[in-house]
């Protein structure tokens, strides 16, 4: 019996949301991509399973893992947004604060 687990399971295996974000998402360091790696797992684990079985039977799986990952990336309100990006975009806006007062 085909389960949302076995699906993603077989993702997982011929690692298809790595080679999407290795191969395909440049501007984000090594470290990001792996983090945004678990978390479309994730995402795919919390979804319904009738939708994840529905996308797998109708050849719209690796649409829908796309669609994912984009809105993961861009998307301010996503868990990866303010787990990740926002923490790096603020990172660097504190240190150019310190760089500047050691100017200073």
């Amino acid at each position: 019996m085909l389960t949302k687990q076995k699906i993603i399971q077989t993702l997982c295996e011929n690692k298809v949301v790595e080679n999407i974000v290795l191969k395909k998402i440049n501007f984000l360091d090594i470290d990001l991509k792996y983090d945004l790696i678990q978390e479309v797992y994730l995402i795919l684990l919390e979804k319904d399973e009738n939708k994840i079985i529905d996308s797998y039977i109708n050849n719209k799986l690796l649409n829908y893992v796309k669609r994912i990952i984009y809105l993961t990336i861009n998307s301010k309100t996503s868990p990866f947004y303010f787990k990740y990006l926002k923490y790096n975009q603020n990172k660097t806006e504190i240190n150019e604060i310190f760089t500047e007062f050691r100017e200073f």
